[in-house]
């Protein structure tokens, strides 16, 4: 659809839909949603115009993006627009925020991650990660016919990849807000699925989660609210460190994406004491190894307590491991 009057029927239809979602009951289509069980306006706060339209060999997405963001913005300027495609120029209009896809293999992340957003410009849109997955081997994409033959969940290897990535994600939370691991679901029965990895699986009776849905937990649930500066030298290991501004709390993750143990000086410095025991999670496994219906649990993680803390102490990563560590000030 070509932008300018063709367009304008889109426009409006996506006015309609904000105004279902976040408009007072003496709207149109808030006066609907009432109707529909819920007179209160839902929490809404971006809104992405288009999705992936840098395949758009005609290349009419300025144009598109300009009709609906100068509609938008005219009515409910509060809104954050995210642009589907960041580099586009927009026709002179600036996103509150644009959304990359990356879909890389393990070893890609790996290679990536460790001074990924280096050179993001922070005086420019913030980011949306909004869908993103490792896979296991460069050589079978999630988009090749050769993925049907592998497991419609992902390995300990593709975990590994998630946590690195992550990671970077995390190291740079100034600037990347959102991130979005994609698919969510998928149905593991036979023929039933269109893309690999997924992060759970499911069937007519129960459910499991992959090994990258481990590792997205463990980074979800331990979180700070203060990003702390890592440095790592002479290791493969990658990871990122925040700070609970409320209780002190130090959490570092870290990434060993060898398949033998991993001996890490940790530092942390403005510190003068941490409490001596600290608290460990750790997700490890063989490369190979993964989650499924008959196995649901077979690599999960495990939380235990270390001793012998203080602001410079080594810290031994199993092999092919995601760690979380989380230590406590005095």
């Amino acid at each position: 659809v070509k932008a300018g009057p063709d367009l304008e029927p889109f426009v409006k239809e996506a006015l309609d839909e904000i105004e279902y979602v976040i408009g007072d009951t003496t709207t149109v289509w808030g006066a609907r949603r009432a109707k529909d069980g819920h007179p209160a306006p839902f929490k809404l706060t971006y809104v992405e115009v288009g999705n992936e339209d840098y395949f758009d060999q005609k290349k009419t997405y300025d144009d598109r993006y300009a009709q609906f963001h100068d509609a938008i913005k005219a009515k409910y300027p509060q809104l954050k627009l995210i642009s589907s495609t960041p580099d586009a120029k927009l026709n002179g209009r600036k996103p509150d925020m644009v959304d990359m896809h990356d879909y890389s293999a393990t070893d890609e992340f790996i290679k990536k991650s460790a001074n990924y957003g280096a050179d993001m410009n922070r005086s420019g849109p913030e980011i949306f990660v909004g869908e993103w997955a490792a896979h296991e081997d460069a050589a079978v994409r999630p988009w090749d016919q050769g993925s049907h033959k592998l497991p419609p969940t992902p390995t300990m290897k593709a975990a590994i990849g998630d946590g690195v990535f992550m990671a970077a994600m995390e190291r740079n939370a100034d600037i990347i807000k959102m991130h979005c691991y994609a698919p969510l679901l998928v149905n593991v029965n036979p023929w039933a699925r269109q893309w690999r990895p997924n992060l759970i699986g499911y069937d007519a009776l129960s459910s499991y989660g992959s090994p990258s849905y481990y590792a997205i937990q463990m980074f979800s649930r331990n979180v700070g609210d203060e990003i702390l500066p890592v440095t790592f030298a002479n290791t493969s290991i990658q990871g990122c460190a925040t700070r609970d501004s409320q209780t002190g709390e130090i959490i570092v993750k870290l990434v060993n994406p060898e398949t033998t143990p991993q001996s890490l000086p940790i530092e942390i410095k403005g510190v003068t004491a941490l409490k001596s025991k600290a608290t460990v999670i750790t997700l490890s496994a063989n490369p190979e190894d993964t989650n499924s219906i008959r196995r649901p649990r077979n690599v999960v993680p495990v939380t235990t307590t270390i001793s012998g803390v203080k602001p410079g102490f080594t810290y031994t990563m199993p092999p092919y491991s995601v760690v979380v560590l989380k230590l406590k000030t005095r």
